[in-house]
């Protein structure tokens, strides 16, 4: 009874930790991948709302982003927007939780790696059980995320905020913080989308792979 809830909160946090390096990964794909954001200002047409240029837009956001995913950038400038002392205290906020996301997923590929290279001559269902338990986990996590996205996708972004940060630095004066401008909701929601939609696909190739099987076994 104890080898088999030792066994199972085990591969419980293997399966957590493969959920996460999952969402990293793929969130840092969204992030890194500026031609995104340049594809979906052209189509929006965010420059003519807002009265900025696309280069301008593309650059700002090519220095955030760079700032939030390289750990050694350790300051934040915008080349052509100002940004107020509760704004900075964000975006360090935001880095934070990055660099935490970051330092999870590595660990999870690191630990995943060592345990599959061990485990290599005997690939038994016991011995990858937390392929059984991640699709679970990750499915259900997403289908709250998309549903909670899908009803009302403000009221998800405020709680998803308030959930995450402590104080109410996240709520940007457009006056003094003009890059929030450049960061409509609606990219908020893209991103969201980017990391939901392949997670659900990779829970159900999961679910179908590992744990269908071994609940018929």
């Amino acid at each position: 009874m104890k080898n088999n809830i030792l066994k199972y909160t085990y591969h419980t946090i293997l399966a957590i930790l493969g959920l996460i390096l999952s969402v990293t990964t793929l969130l840092f794909i969204f992030l890194k991948s500026t031609i995104i954001y340049s594809i979906f200002i052209r189509y929006t047409g965010l420059s003519k709302t807002i009265q900025v240029s696309n280069d301008v837009l593309n650059l700002n956001y090519k220095v955030l982003i760079n700032y939030l995913t390289n750990p050694i950038n350790a300051q934040l400038t915008f080349p052509n927007f100002p940004m107020s002392n509760s704004a900075s205290v964000h975006f360090m906020e935001v880095k934070q939780i990055f660099m935490i996301l970051l330092a999870l997923g590595i660990l999870g590929a690191v630990i995943i790696f060592i345990h599959i290279a061990i485990n290599k001559k005997k690939a038994t269902p016991s011995k990858l059980l937390f392929l059984s338990i991640m699709p679970v986990i990750s499915f259900i996590i997403s289908i709250i995320i998309l549903l909670a996205c899908t009803i009302d996708f403000e009221d998800a972004f405020i709680i998803f905020h308030k959930i995450l940060f402590k104080n109410n630095y996240w709520i940007f004066n457009p006056i003094t913080d003009p890059i929030i401008d450049a960061l409509p909701e609606n990219f908020f929601l893209l991103a969201g989308m980017f990391i939901v939609i392949p997670l659900l696909i990779e829970s159900l190739v999961l679910f179908f792979k590992f744990t269908l099987p071994r609940k018929r076994s």
